[in-house]
């Protein structure tokens, strides 16, 4: 698979040896001076380094290097960046890996030209009109993040929990995204990483689909999670077959990107789940998985004819249609079930905590203080405290 595509406003290069036209690439999109940001903790990815040095010196580009050291955004890379871009005068950035270099990257690009303080970038009033230009190679499966406008980095605070900042505009959307299968080889994710969050973000489209009765979206969701789900089978027998992966990677793009679909919004899933990381300081990736399971319980029989058709039409369950809860119990077991085959935690309690614990949890939410969470179900302390319950059992 060979082609180039235009994804709202950024150009997707999709093939082998696309990386190698990186140098042309960021010349075009008005780069000469360059930050290349990428893991340094992935010793895989020094090869594929030297290889796009070697294209951005073909292409007459001078460059420097923002080696980050932490598989999280951090804030502390964050500044880093902005004091080479200001120093060196650099006018483009480039990111090279997956998630955590995509979010460091479009931070980067956009407080390099923020003249105000640098944490009024996060408030939800501030609109961010300007950023450096941003082109990404993706060596994730499951990259479709790097098209989207929101880039989240977290800061250690005094008591070791983890605080976040989000931002979100059109100015962070990157130039272009080269997304070569043969580069996932660099990754330093293992594909069952890649695998629970697309997983995840799917089954929060199709039931952001279901709120919204867009019966489109909704069956797009639904038939793209089989899909991956089948995919995944098939990687794990032929591990170094890259029609397969490229199937994922393109599953990936649409589930972000996909024009049938809203811009994400605010969730309860989400809000919860960075509670859940500040408290543990575990990979996002695992809490979404777990608060996912957890919602699902919590919003069983009033949700339970959307559940039972995920799991009818995913996971070829009988749909009870006299008594859709017993269908959407079953269906949560199958999710749970795939969550713990991927190798997530299925409870707070293999996370190391207890019922002490959620009450850290509900702080880290902002309550008492705080009504109830923003988002399009919005739930009180009390649910917020019932769902993180039904993640102890």
């Amino acid at each position: 698979m060979e082609f180039v595509k235009k994804i709202h406003d950024t150009k997707v290069f999709i093939g082998y040896n696309q990386e190698n036209n990186v140098g042309r690439h960021i010349k075009y999109s008005g780069g000469s001076r360059v930050l290349v940001n990428y893991s340094k903790n992935n010793p895989k990815v020094i090869c594929l380094i030297d290889k796009i040095k070697r294209s951005l010196k073909a292409a007459g580009l001078d460059f420097f290097e923002l080696a980050s050291d932490s598989p999280n955004p951090r804030i502390e890379n964050i500044f880093d960046g902005i004091k080479l871009c200001k120093t060196e005068h650099l006018d483009f950035v480039l990111s090279i890996g997956g998630l955590s270099e995509f979010a460091t990257s479009k931070l980067v690009a956009a407080a390099s030209l923020y003249d105000d303080n640098f944490y009024n970038l996060f408030h939800p009033d501030t609109e961010v009109k300007n950023a450096l230009p941003v082109g990404i190679i993706s060596t994730s499966v499951c990259g479709g993040n790097a098209f989207t406008s929101r880039a989240t980095v977290s800061q250690r605070l005094d008591d070791k929990s983890l605080t976040f900042y989000s931002c979100m505009s059109e100015v962070l959307v990157p130039k272009f995204v080269i997304c070569n299968a043969e580069l996932t080889n660099y990754d330093e994710q293992p594909l069952e990483t890649n695998i629970s969050r697309l997983v995840t973000l799917l089954i929060y489209r199709y039931f952001e689909s279901t709120f919204h009765s867009s019966l489109l979206s909704e069956n797009l969701s639904l038939a793209n999670l089989k899909t991956v789900l089948s995919l995944y089978e098939k990687i794990k027998e032929c591990p170094l077959n890259l029609t397969y992966i490229e199937n994922i990677m393109v599953s990936s793009i649409i589930a972000n990107t996909g024009f049938v679909y809203d811009k994400m919004r605010n969730d309860p899933i989400i809000h919860i789940a960075k509670a859940v990381v500040s408290v543990f300081d575990c990979s996002l990736d695992k809490a979404l998985a777990l608060v996912t399971i957890g919602w699902l319980d919590f919003v069983m029989h009033k949700h339970a004819v959307s559940i039972a058709k995920l799991g009818k039409e995913v996971f070829m369950l009988d749909y009870e249609f006299y008594n859709p809860v017993i269908s959407a119990k079953h269906t949560v077991n199958a999710i749970k079930d795939l969550y713990s085959k991927l190798g997530y935690p299925t409870t707070l309690n293999m996370l190391g905590g207890d019922a002490s614990t959620i009450e850290k949890i509900i702080y880290k939410l902002g309550f008492p203080e705080r009504q109830h969470l923003d988002s399009t179900e919005a739930l009180d302390q009390k649910e917020c405290e019932s769902l993180l319950a039904l993640t102890m059992e």
